[in-house]
């Protein structure tokens, strides 16, 4: 299994945890650190978002949270579905990309100074926070079985309920905190 969360739905279906191991969490030799970042030359911080545009993903808890923000930010969104459905045009700060192949991702991941996961959960595994942290990217997630066990705490921050205000607060607190998260992002990233 890849979490405790994969533990317990086996054993939903009668697989005793006994009989389960835990891999850890393998990521393409793609997602690496940039030897010379150069990150923190903006005007603004970046946050990505990568996942589907749907509310599962959370992406309109993350464009509420947006209003909530004192900092001045710049959001990329990168994902399959139709951004027609959730208002980010009222936003001059955010940019919808749309699908990008998965090659392409690292190139995002690097450029973000913080990627934000506000999904409601994640049964395939959490592919974008473990990509982000292997990019040296620190994480704002869900605070939920499944999500916060992959990454280390001084790389990330974990933010519930999943509702605009407290995403608000972790994007704050993560920014506040941005140089030692992405310090511990790389640091891990380089292990």
């Amino acid at each position: 299994v890849y979490s405790e969360y994969h533990r317990d739905i086996l054993a939903d279906f009668g697989i005793p945890s006994k009989k389960t191991s835990k891999l850890p969490a393998g990521v393409d030799p793609i997602f690496s650190v940039d030897q010379s970042p150069t990150k923190n030359q903006r005007e603004s911080v970046h946050l990505l978002y990568v996942g589907d545009l749907s509310e599962h993903k959370g992406l309109p808890v993350l464009i509420e949270a947006l209003k909530g923000l004192s900092q001045e930010v710049h959001v990329t969104v990168l994902g399959a579905g139709d951004p027609k459905k959730f208002p980010t045009e009222q936003f001059s700060n955010v940019t919808v990309k749309g699908f990008v192949e998965r090659k392409e991702l690292p190139k995002y991941y690097k450029e973000a100074d913080l990627h934000v996961m506000p999904s409601i959960d994640e049964t395939a595994g959490t592919n974008t926070v473990i990509e982000s942290l292997a990019c040296g990217t620190p994480v704002v997630v869900t605070d939920k079985i499944g999500i916060n066990e992959f990454p280390p705490a001084d790389a990330s921050v974990l933010f519930w309920p999943r509702e605009p205000e407290p995403l608000a607060t972790a994007i704050a607190d993560g920014i506040t905190r941005l140089p030692q998260l992405q310090a511990a992002a790389r640091a891990h990233a380089e292990e």
